[in-house]
C-alpha cells in the first residue's frame, strides 16, 4: 500500500485542472487500486524495499563522506594538520606556528588581504528573467551559486543559463581562475559562498547580479585552491561578523577587501587542493549512484506496481 499510494499515477486521478492542497476524503475511498495476489504483493513490497535500503545506506555514506571532508577541510586549510610533505623542513626538524593577525598559523604560511590578493571586475546585473537555456554568453547568477555549485565550477560540463549578447554592456569575460562571490544570501550559510571556474576554453561567460567576480593578481593562490577559501572557518566567521541586512544579507566590496585569508606555500597548497578535489569527485560519484538508484526505483514501481513487468 504504501508504494501503490506514492505512485504519482494515483494523484493525477484527481488532478481537474485546479490547485487543490489536499484530496478529499471520499475521492480517496473510492479510487480504484490494482490488486496483485497476497504472494505476488510480497514479491514486489520485498523487491523496492530492497531499493530503499540500498538508498538509506547511501544517503549515510554520502552524509559520512561529507562530514570527514568537512572535518579535512578545516585541518588543512586552517594549518592544524599539515600534510606529511610539508610538515618538516628539509633538515628533519618540525615546523612550528606563530601568531598572526588570524590567529596561530603555521610558520612558514603567510596572510593577505581579499583585496591584496583579488582584483574586483565587473559583473553584469541582468535578472533571470534575461536568462535563456541558450545563447551567446554564459551567465553565472547567484542563486545557481548557492543551489547548484559548490566549490568549484567547470563550465564545460556543467549546465549554465544564458543570455544574449545584445544585453551585454560592461560585464568582464570570466577566465580560468577566476573566484565568483554570491554577494547576497538569505541565510547565514549561504553567505561569501563562492566557486573557483574552470573550464572556459574560449567560451564568453559573465558573472551576473548580486555577485563579485575575482581574480589573482599575482599568483598567490594556485588553481584548485581557491574555490575553498571562503569555507575557512575564520574566514566565515569574518564574513558572518560584516554581512548586514534584515531578510537578506550581503557583505560590501570595501569589507571583503579586509577580509583576512592565510596563504600556505604554493606547493602546499596544490597539494591540499587535490585531496579535497578527490573527495569533492568520490562524493560526486556516489551521489550520481544515488540519482540512478531513485531513477532505477522509479521505473521498478511504475513496472512491477502496474504488472507490465510480473516477478512470480
Amino acid at each position: 500500500m504504501y508504494y501503490i499510494l506514492n505512485r504519482n499515477t494515483f494523484y493525477l486521478q484527481f488532478d481537474d485542472g485546479v490547485k487543490q492542497t489536499n484530496l478529499r476524503r471520499q475521492d480517496v475511498l473510492d479510487c480504484p487500486l490494482p490488486v496483485p495476489e497476497l504472494k505476488e504483493q510480497t514479491a514486489i513490497a520485498t523487491a523496492l524495499s530492497d531499493v530503499d535500503s540500498l538508498i538509506a545506506s547511501l544517503d549515510k555514506l554520502i552524509a559520512k563522506k561529507q562530514a570527514i571532508k568537512t572535518a579535512t577541510m578545516q585541518q588543512l586549510l586552517t594549518g592544524k594538520t599539515r600534510l606529511p610533505a610539508f610538515s618538516h623542513y628539509p633538515d628533519g626538524q618540525a615546523k612550528g606556528t606563530k601568531q598572526s593577525d588570524l590567529g596561530e598559523i603555521p610558520e612558514d604560511w603567510d596572510v593577505k588581504s581579499y583585496g591584496e590578493v583579488f582584483t574586483f571586475l565587473t559583473t553584469a546585473t541582468n535578472s533571470r528573467a534575461d536568462l535563456t537555456k541558450e545563447g551567446q554568453v554564459g551567465y553565472i547568477h547567484y542563486g545557481d551559486i548557492h543551489t547548484q555549485w559548490d566549490f568549484h565550477l567547470d563550465v564545460e560540463v556543467a549546465s549554465i543559463p544564458h543570455i544574449n549578447s545584445s544585453l551585454v554592456t560592461s560585464a568582464s569575460y570570466v577566465e580560468n581562475g577566476d573566484v565568483i562571490m554570491a554577494d547576497a544570501s538569505e541565510d547565514y550559510d549561504g553567505i561569501g559562498k563562492s566557486i573557483e571556474v574552470k573550464g572556459i576554453k574560449g567560451r564568453p561567460v559573465i558573472s551576473g547580479l548580486h555577485t563579485y567576480l575575482l581574480r589573482d593578481k599575482t599568483g598567490v593562490f594556485v588553481d584548485g585552491y581557491k574555490g575553498y577559501l571562503h569555507a575557512i572557518s575564520k574566514v566565515k566567521k569574518t564574513f558572518d561578523r560584516l554581512a548586514t541586512g534584515m531578510k537578506v544579507y550581503g557583505i560590501s566590496k570595501n569589507n571583503l577587501k579586509e577580509v583576512l585569508l592565510p596563504v600556505p606555500p604554493v606547493a602546499e597548497q596544490g597539494s591540499i587542493a587535490k585531496v579535497l578535489i578527490d573527495m569533492d569527485t568520490e562524493i560526486q560519484t556516489l551521489q550520481q549512484r544515488l540519482d540512478k538508484t531513485h531513477q532505477l526505483k522509479q521505473g521498478m514501481m511504475q513496472e512491477l506496481l502496474t504488472g507490465k513487468t510480473r516477478l512470480i
